[in-house]
């Protein structure tokens, strides 16, 4: 802690963290009766008129960096591969922002820095109530940043995970907004490819409303105008350039710089042999093992590594979820397994025709009591704003070892453990070659 409260009040003044009227009262009536300076950060902390990652910053004499372009960084809410993702204010109204600053090693890092402005230049095509909105983008010396608004709520995979699987009104619900929102994206020629819990928030959500979903995290989005435009540059391969490292959404995702990408739990079987060729309907495979997941509690594949995970989306038929939650209507099953079928041809065919078939099993209000009135939607409420964003990771080409078009529907179980045995082989020739597959 700094030397003394006098020494603590001058990086206060310094800093501008507070407003003059916070810092006119600390210094005239809070300084006289606290003159411990972790007693009067700790008080601080507690009126909320700073946190306790900007204290730490004011200790080790680093509160500059809280500052980037018109904005100040408030609190660390998350950290990714890419970077960190932070609550921030505009200093000159206190507007309420997300900041995702890219990592200072990433600022050499070529590849980091392409896939950063990429995603900034599709989110900015976006405008969606189920979308987190780009507010700007901006560069403060050698910091580049992304401002978002800022959603007060948590991501499906944490509500899930503390409270349990969600009830059907609402699941669907969810699904249903979020099936929207990638239409609206779809529409200009963009595809997720990494559709997931974690990277859908829910903000306003209170126990009489379920709130509002979110869709989030377009670092790796594809845009067929841009990845045309970009054609030149090419990304280097599993085997030059690799890492390990934790998950903190808990899905099985897979680590690379290459031609496949996406987290495991939720990637489309044509996605997972040549991540740059695949479609929107990627996307509605991803948002139908994601419904699986909010009904079940647990991924469509729960056991295996991420190879295994991969190749049982490429060959293994997903447990009937009815057999996993009897409240479920027939209809709604059938919907939930045509979205997650091998073939993208046997899926549906676009986002809007998924959200219009989940309409009649969606909630409106569901009350304390958890009772339920449905309705044909839920009104979109005003904008709302962002929580931890999730690093999203990547793999390795297996094109060369699975294919849906090695396993056709009518396979028998011999001949697909003939084929699982053969991958899992040519996986473990290329671990000795070489080549790392890295769960994270």
């Amino acid at each position: 802690m700094t030397a003394s409260c006098d020494e603590f009040v001058d990086l206060l003044r310094d800093s501008n963290l507070l407003t003059k009227e916070q810092y006119s009262h600390l210094t005239r009536e809070l300084v006289p009766a606290v003159r411990d300076p972790e007693k009067l950060a700790e008080h601080l902390i507690k009126l909320g008129w700073v946190t306790r990652y900007q204290i730490q910053r004011l200790n080790s004499e680093r509160w500059r960096e809280l500052f980037l372009g018109d904005y100040f960084l408030w609190d660390l809410i998350g950290e990714g591969g890419m970077g960190e993702v932070f609550r921030a204010r505009r200093i000159l109204d206190r507007q309420e922002v997300a900041m995702k600053v890219i990592s200072p090693d990433k600022m050499s890092d070529e590849i980091a820095l392409k896939r950063f402005h990429r995603e900034a230049r599709l989110a900015s095509k976006l405008n969606h109530p189920n979308v987190v909105k780009l507010i700007e983008t901006g560069k403060d010396g050698n910091r580049h940043y992304i401002v978002m608004e800022y959603v007060d709520g948590m991501d499906l995979h944490y509500i899930i995970e503390n409270e349990g699987s969600l009830s059907v009104p609402i699941a669907c619900e969810y699904i249903r907004q979020i099936a929207t929102a990638l239409q609206h994206a779809h529409s200009q020629k963009m595809v997720h490819r990494d559709i997931k819990p974690s990277n859908i928030l829910i903000g306003n959500r209170t126990a009489k409303d379920p709130g509002v979903a979110k869709l989030l995290d377009l670092g790796l989005a594809r845009s067929v105008k841009i990845e045309k435009k970009e054609s030149k540059y090419r990304e280097p391969v599993a085997s030059e350039a690799s890492s390990h490292s934790s998950n903190p959404s808990g899905h099985t995702a897979l680590t690379r710089f290459g031609a496949v990408i996406g987290t495991a739990d939720y990637m489309s079987p044509e996605q997972a042999v040549d991540s740059s060729a695949v479609d929107h309907r990627a996307d509605i495979y991803s948002l139908g093992c994601t419904l699986y997941y909010l009904l079940t509690g647990k991924p469509v594949f729960e056991d295996g590594s991420p190879i295994e995970k991969l190749l049982k989306h490429q060959m293994d038929d997903p447990v009937n979820i009815r057999q996993l939650r009897h409240d479920v209507p027939k209809e709604l099953g059938r919907h939930i397994h045509r979205s997650m079928a091998k073939r993208p041809e046997n899926r549906f065919q676009s986002c809007a025709d998924l959200a219009r078939v989940l309409e009649p099993f969606c909630v409106s209000v569901a009350t304390a009591d958890n009772s339920l009135e449905t309705s044909e939607h839920l009104a979109v409420k005003t904008a709302i704003m962002p929580h931890p964003l999730t690093a999203t990771t990547e793999g390795i080409p297996l094109a060369e070892l699975v294919s849906s078009e090695n396993s056709p529907p009518g396979a028998s179980g011999g001949s697909k453990a003939l084929v699982y045995v053969i991958s899992l082989s040519i996986l473990a020739l290329l671990a000795l070659a070489g080549v790392m597959f890295l769960g994270k």
